[in-house]
Protein backbone atom coordinates (compact mmCIF):
# COMPACT_ATOMS: atom_id res chain seq x y z
CA UNK A 1 0.00 0.00 0.00
CA UNK A 2 1.53 3.45 -1.16
CA UNK A 3 1.28 6.08 1.42
CA UNK A 4 -0.38 9.43 -0.15
CA UNK A 5 2.24 12.30 -0.32
CA UNK A 6 0.89 15.31 2.09
CA UNK A 7 0.07 18.75 -0.52
CA UNK A 8 2.61 21.39 1.01
CA UNK A 9 0.48 23.96 2.23
CA UNK A 10 1.24 27.40 0.74
CA UNK A 11 2.77 29.67 3.67
CA UNK A 12 1.81 33.31 3.96
CA UNK A 13 3.77 35.85 2.32
CA UNK A 14 5.64 32.63 -0.01
CA UNK A 15 5.41 33.97 -3.92
CA UNK A 16 5.79 31.66 -6.59
CA UNK A 17 8.44 33.52 -9.72
CA UNK A 18 5.44 34.25 -11.28
CA UNK A 19 3.97 35.98 -8.76
CA UNK A 20 7.20 37.92 -7.60
CA UNK A 21 7.31 39.42 -11.32
CA UNK A 22 3.82 40.60 -11.64
CA UNK A 23 4.36 42.76 -8.24
CA UNK A 24 7.91 43.89 -8.57
CA UNK A 25 9.30 43.59 -12.42
CA UNK A 26 8.27 47.04 -14.17
CA UNK A 27 8.30 45.20 -17.40
CA UNK A 28 6.20 42.79 -16.50
CA UNK A 29 3.74 45.16 -14.44
CA UNK A 30 3.74 47.91 -17.96
CA UNK A 31 3.14 44.80 -19.66
CA UNK A 32 -0.68 44.32 -17.79
CA UNK A 33 -1.25 47.58 -17.16
CA UNK A 34 -1.74 48.31 -21.30
CA UNK A 35 -3.14 44.99 -21.68
CA UNK A 36 -5.82 45.42 -19.58
CA UNK A 37 -6.22 49.10 -20.80
CA UNK A 38 -6.69 47.44 -24.10
CA UNK A 39 -9.34 45.04 -23.06
CA UNK A 40 -10.85 47.94 -21.95
CA UNK A 41 -10.84 50.32 -24.79
CA UNK A 42 -12.64 46.94 -26.93
CA UNK A 43 -13.32 48.02 -30.59
CA UNK A 44 -12.04 51.86 -29.69
CA UNK A 45 -9.17 53.97 -30.30
CA UNK A 46 -7.83 56.84 -27.89
CA UNK A 47 -4.91 59.39 -28.47
CA UNK A 48 -1.89 58.58 -26.83
CA UNK A 49 -1.74 61.53 -24.48
CA UNK A 50 -5.30 60.06 -23.15
CA UNK A 51 -3.93 56.66 -23.27
CA UNK A 52 -0.93 57.51 -21.17
CA UNK A 53 -3.23 58.65 -18.25
CA UNK A 54 -5.32 55.30 -18.24
CA UNK A 55 -2.28 53.48 -17.98
CA UNK A 56 -0.69 55.37 -15.19
CA UNK A 57 2.66 56.19 -17.48
CA UNK A 58 4.56 58.62 -19.09
CA UNK A 59 5.41 59.45 -22.58
CA UNK A 60 8.77 57.88 -22.17
CA UNK A 61 7.56 54.59 -20.16
CA UNK A 62 5.04 54.23 -22.64
CA UNK A 63 7.19 54.44 -25.48
CA UNK A 64 9.57 51.74 -24.01
CA UNK A 65 6.32 49.48 -24.73
CA UNK A 66 4.84 50.17 -28.55
CA UNK A 67 7.31 47.53 -29.95
CA UNK A 68 5.36 44.77 -27.57
CA UNK A 69 1.82 46.15 -28.76
CA UNK A 70 2.45 47.63 -32.23
CA UNK A 71 -0.38 45.86 -33.88
CA UNK A 72 -2.78 48.06 -31.41
CA UNK A 73 -1.07 51.47 -32.86
CA UNK A 74 -2.09 53.18 -35.39
CA UNK A 75 0.34 56.23 -36.10
CA UNK A 76 0.13 59.69 -37.80
CA UNK A 77 2.89 61.91 -38.96
CA UNK A 78 2.26 65.34 -39.73
CA UNK A 79 4.40 68.16 -40.11
CA UNK A 80 7.57 66.34 -38.58
CA UNK A 81 5.38 65.11 -35.75
CA UNK A 82 4.22 61.56 -35.10
CA UNK A 83 0.87 60.65 -33.00
CA UNK A 84 -0.17 57.71 -31.63
CA UNK A 85 -3.22 55.94 -31.44
CA UNK A 86 -3.90 53.19 -29.16
CA UNK A 87 -6.84 50.71 -30.32
CA UNK A 88 -8.22 47.98 -28.12
CA UNK A 89 -8.37 45.59 -30.94
CA UNK A 90 -6.02 44.42 -33.80
CA UNK A 91 -9.29 45.14 -36.09
CA UNK A 92 -9.51 48.68 -34.65
CA UNK A 93 -6.05 49.71 -35.07
CA UNK A 94 -6.30 48.33 -38.51
CA UNK A 95 -9.57 50.51 -38.90
CA UNK A 96 -8.09 53.62 -37.55
CA UNK A 97 -4.64 52.95 -39.44
CA UNK A 98 -7.07 53.12 -43.02
CA UNK A 99 -9.28 56.27 -41.62
CA UNK A 100 -5.87 58.16 -41.34
CA UNK A 101 -4.61 57.51 -44.86
CA UNK A 102 -7.99 58.52 -46.35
Amino acid sequence: MTKATPTPQKKKGVMSIDEVKSRFNPRVIGMNKIAAALKELGPYAMEENDFKSIVGMNNMQLATFRQHFIDHIAEQRQSGRTRYLWAGTVEAAEETRAALVE
